[in-house]
């Protein structure tokens, strides 16, 4: 494993991990992911993790932010997920990020989260998240 300064041009996904280092161990606690969508390949579909124990410190908006950089970097317009209705953290991280909350037609437990990407969105480098 080593540091890279810019990822790959074409790719179909992207993994970003938020890591802390405890007692000289790496542990993992957050991740973003998206796939691209292959009849669609302006679009995505993501999802992010985070630890139980470190909700509500910003780990989610940060990795969704540099998500949504990657992607629009990548030449993504659009960005989309599914989650429970009653998902009320992802909800509200979705709200504030600025994606459409809309019910989801093809199951009434999920709701479809989805936003359109610019390209002032993009990131021209990669950078880790915290210095």
């Amino acid at each position: 494993m080593s540091p890279v300064n810019e990822l790959p041009e074409a790719r179909s996904h992207l993994a970003l991990l938020a890591e802390v280092f405890e007692d000289s161990r790496e542990i993992m606690i957050g991740e973003a992911r998206y796939v691209i969508e292959q009849r669609d390949p302006a679009s995505c579909e993501f999802a992010i993790a985070v630890a139980d124990d470190w909700h509500a410190n910003g780990i989610g908006r940060a990795l969704l932010a540099r998500l949504e950089r990657e992607a629009a970097a990548s030449g993504i317009q659009r960005m989309f997920a599914d989650t429970l209705y009653d998902n009320k953290a992802m909800l509200g991280l979705a709200a504030r990020s600025g994606y459409a909350i809309r019910m989801n037609p093809g199951d009434a437990k999920l709701v479809r989260l989805e936003k359109k990407l610019s390209a002032s969105t993009a990131s021209p480098t990669v950078r880790p998240l915290a210095a």
